[in-house]
């Protein structure tokens, strides 16, 4: 198979463009070779639009409607899938603010399944509520602090997190969540330093990057479905994140190697509490991680690349509900109805929670045994975090 990835809402490390609140990814699959055997409708499309390349935010739709019938016929050729990713900036600053603070293996404060269970989305969704935009930005800015640069902002981590407690008490909210914040924030104010603060690498916590991964999957379930393996994947050149795109790859596909050689290993990453709701995907991410080392190429030397550009300019059209005309629709539609569209965004994260508490058993299903465990080991924490004597 043949795989093109393009981006859009690009804004790097700027969390807070107002006029690119989303980025996304958009990938396009195939099983032919469109960059050959597409050669004869591409030199039409280019006779037609007078360019030497298509790029869908130069043509927008009037000019995308005088080549509808090139692409539709392109389409019903090439048989395209088309996946797409995003990532809600907002979303995803409030993200990285949990993870920096409530780390279980950082935070001592912090349960464990608080963090490592499907339990933490309703903490980030508790955190996007308490967090404005500023406190996003200055929480993002930290973040973003260089390691050996961190250690001399640690009082404006314990404000951020002072902000957030003060924030807390007025919030109507769920007495052991409300709780589980308190104690972590508590215990951050107190220990700046032990947080996960600061980066030496901050292309690679890029919403670029992080998205990066939901890529990765895409392209080994569409390998796993086509029964197939990946001859090119082609990444459209773009200034500042390519490097980390790369990176992603290389881990990704040095942990799938990894794990496809350790089957107990495998088993344990499968079954962690945490991938509850994606093993599938994640299974298919180390079974079929594609061989097929990526290219870095510019859109004007690949008609794949053109081509996913102009389905991801359509796709967000589409999605954000905009009135798209009906030849241009006609078009979307052939590929929008079988695409695999995820992202991250707290709408996202709380219907995942929705998912995971239909799953778990009523109160009165549960054994007393269990009932008492659950407990006895809530009470030794609480305990546990008592004898910490952190401040109120």
């Amino acid at each position: 198979m043949f795989f093109y990835i393009d981006e859009s809402g690009n804004s790097g490390n700027n969390l807070f463009d107002k006029s690119q609140p989303v980025l996304s990814y958009g990938i396009l699959s195939s099983k032919s070779n469109v960059d050959l055997m597409g050669i004869q409708l591409h030199r039409a499309i280019l006779s037609k639009i007078g360019a030497d390349s298509i790029h869908a935010s130069k043509l927008n739709f009037s000019g995308l409607l005088a080549i509808a019938g090139e692409l539709g016929a392109l389409q019903q050729r090439f048989d395209f899938q088309f996946d797409y990713y995003f990532v809600d900036k907002l979303s995803f600053a409030s993200v990285m603010l949990f993870d920096a603070v409530f780390d279980a293996g950082m935070n001592e404060a912090v349960k464990w399944e608080w963090y490592w269970t499907p339990l933490r989305f309703p903490v980030v969704v508790a955190l996007s509520q308490l967090a404005d935009e500023d406190l996003l930005r200055e929480a993002w800015d930290l973040r973003l602090t260089p390691t050996d640069k961190i250690e001399q902002r640690q009082n404006r981590i314990a404000a951020v997190l002072e902000t957030l407690l003060r924030r807390l008490e007025t919030q109507p909210m769920d007495k052991r969540l409300r709780e589980i914040i308190r104690d972590g924030l508590r215990f951050g104010i107190e220990n700046p330093s032990k947080l996960d603060f600061g980066t030496s690498n901050q292309k690679f916590m890029s919403p670029n990057a992080v998205c990066f991964q939901f890529v990765l999957r895409a392209i080994a379930d569409r390998l796993k479905k086509a029964k197939r393996q990946a001859l090119k994947i082609t990444v459209d050149r773009q200034s500042e994140f390519n490097p980390a795109q790369l990176q992603t790859y290389t881990y990704q596909s040095n942990l799938s190697k990894a794990l496809k050689g350790s089957p107990s290993d495998k088993e344990a990453y499968l079954s962690h509490p945490l991938h509850q709701g994606s093993r599938e995907s994640l299974a298919n991410l180390i079974s079929h991680f594609p061989d097929e080392k990526m290219s870095v190429e510019n859109s004007s030397a690949s008609i794949g690349l053109q081509l996913v550009d102009v389905y991801l300019w359509l796709a967000n059209r589409a999605l954000r509900g905009e009135s798209v005309p009906s030849e241009l629709s006609a078009v979307a539609s052939t590929f929008l109805k079988k695409s695999r569209i995820d992202g991250i965004s707290i709408e996202g994260m709380t219907n995942r929670w929705k998912e995971f508490e239909r799953l778990l058993p009523k109160h009165q299903d549960v054994s007393p045994e269990l009932l008492d465990l659950s407990d006895r080991l809530v009470t030794e924490h609480r305990e546990k975090v008592r004898l910490m004597n952190l401040k109120k």
